[in-house]
Order: C-alpha cells, then sequence, then structure tokens
C-alpha cells in the first residue's frame, strides 16, 4: 500500500482525470468573469461620476456668471481646465512612443471625461506596462485621480461651499446639489484610490504589511470601503469649511497663513518621523 501511494502523481493529469481539468477550468472562468464584471462596474461607476461632475461644475460656472460673481466662475473654469490640461500631459508623455494614433485617442478619452473609468478597467483586468510608457496603470491611474482631486474635486467643493455660505438661505437647488454632488465625487475619488492601492498585487508585494488593510471577505471590503468613504468625506468638509470661514473673518491673507502654517508643521512632523 505503501509502495502504491508512493508511485502516485502528486498533480492529476489531464487525460487520466478529464473531468478535474473541466471543472478545474470552468472555476477559473467563473473567477476571471467575476473579476471582469467588477472591473466594468468601476469603470461605469467612475465613467458616471466625471462625466457628471464635469457637468454640474460647468453648470454652476453659467449660474455663478448669470448672478454676477464672476470670481467664483472664473476659478471654476479654471480648476476645469487645470484638470484637464494635467491629464493631457499625462497622456502625452505617456504614450507619444507609440504613435500619434495612441496619444489621439488617450486624448479622447481625456475629452470626454472617462479617463478614470479607463484607468481603473486596466488596474482592475491586471494590465501590465507596455513596452514605451513611461508608467505603469496603477502609477498612471493614481496621477488622473490626483490631478482630478487637486486641481478640480476640492478646489471646486471650496468655493461652491463659500458660495452655499454667502448666500445662505437664498440658496439654490443648482448650487446645492451641484455643491453635494462634487463632495460625493471626491470622496469616491479618494477612497476609490486607497482601495485600489491597497488591494493591488504588487502593493502588497512591495510592502505587505502597510497595505494589507481590506481583508479577502466581502463584507469587510465593503465596510473599509465605507469607512474609507466616510473619513475623506470629514477630511474635505472640515478643512473646507475651515478655509471658508477664515476667508470671510480675514480674507485670503489669513486662509495662506493658516495653510502655510499647517503644512509647515505637517513637513516638520514627516520629517522627525
Amino acid at each position: 500500500m505503501r509502495h502504491y501511494l508512493r508511485s502516485m502523481p502528486l498533480w492529476p493529469s489531464s487525460k487520466s482525470y478529464p473531468e478535474c481539468r473541466e471543472m478545474l477550468e470552468g472555476l477559473c472562468r467563473k473567477i476571471l468573469s467575476d473579476k471582469q464584471m467588477w472591473a466594468k462596474s468601476k469603470l461605469f461607476a467612475a465613467a458616471a461620476l466625471s462625466m457628471i461632475d464635469m457637468f454640474t461644475d460647468t453648470l454652476m460656472v453659467f449660474e455663478f456668471m448669470r448672478e454676477e460673481k464672476t470670481g467664483f466662475a472664473h476659478i471654476m473654469m479654471g480648476s476645469i481646465f487645470a484638470n484637464l490640461g494635467m491629464q493631457l500631459a499625462m497622456v502625452i508623455v505617456q504614450n507619444f512612443k507609440l504613435g500619434w494614433r495612441k496619444v489621439l485617442m488617450e486624448v479622447l478619452i481625456v475629452s470626454t471625461c472617462i479617463k478614470p473609468g479607463v484607468d481603473a478597467f486596466r488596474v482592475a483586468s491586471g494590465k501590465e506596462i507596455v513596452e514605451g510608457h513611461v508608467l505603469e496603470p496603477n502609477m498612471e491611474m493614481t496621477f488622473t485621480k490626483g490631478a482630478e482631486l487637486l486641481a478640480e474635486a476640492i478646489p471646486g467643493t471650496i468655493v461652491q461651499m463659500a458660495a452655499v455660505v454667502r448666500t445662505g438661505s437664498e440658496t439654490l437647488p443648482n448650487a446645492a446639489f451641484s455643491f453635494a454632488y462634487c463632495v460625493l465625487t471626491s470622496t469616491f475619488t479618494s477612497s476609490n484610490m486607497s482601495y485600489d492601492w491597497d488591494t493591488g498585487k504588487k502593493s502588497r508585494a512591495f510592502a505587505f504589511f502597510f497595505y494589507r488593510n481590506v481583508p479577502d471577505k466581502a463584507k469587510g471590503k465593503f465596510l473599509v470601503f465605507l469607512s474609507l468613504y466616510f473619513l475623506s468625506a470629514f477630511n474635505l468638509l472640515t478643512p473646507a469649511l475651515t478655509f471658508v470661514q477664515l476667508q470671510l473673518k480675514g480674507g485670503m491673507t489669513l486662509v495662506a497663513k493658516v495653510l502655510c502654517g499647517e503644512l509647515a508643521l505637517f513637513f516638520v512632523v514627516k520629517a522627525l518621523m
């Protein structure tokens, strides 16, 4: 009996056990299908959020111009163009070695505001870096979301909060909806960025103990993402309201002083760490 067990192969061959091979292939196809479905869901969700956010920001530009609040309108326009400009510059540098057709396609993706969704789909599909590219898909997605946050989402939230605080009870429904949707987009983008980095295969391989916050079970993943979302919303709304109140109290000079002081303290703490 012992001799018979030693002679058995450790892994059954497909010729000896065709049913086992068929079962394993079906299981692999099911896993890949679920992964693609989740990737497509993120694609459509991110694309829809970006497109609607761009539409609401553009609507608020016209709303501010109609109410003769040209300062708010100019800041909103500047944030929109800054976001698109940063993304266009990135895709040109990323794809100029692959030919003008590839560059034109990426420029079209940025112009239609679906760049965050396309990046999420590429990362979720496990796409590796293409020869000729400068950044990996995960880093490209991080740059795109960072540009959207820094250039459009966060400034748009602060500007629209300032408009809502100034008008008070006379706030128009369009302005309130645009402000709420801007917060939704900003927090979703930030939470999604942290979630993708934590669950990324290369991130966990590089720093396993740092990026191992999201559990494997579906319930745990949902709770962690929900926590990230509300934490991002709190971290966005609190400083935004603080800056608006400081601007009303002492103008942009006081806002600049407080902001520079916070940044200086932050860099000192990081240097000591």
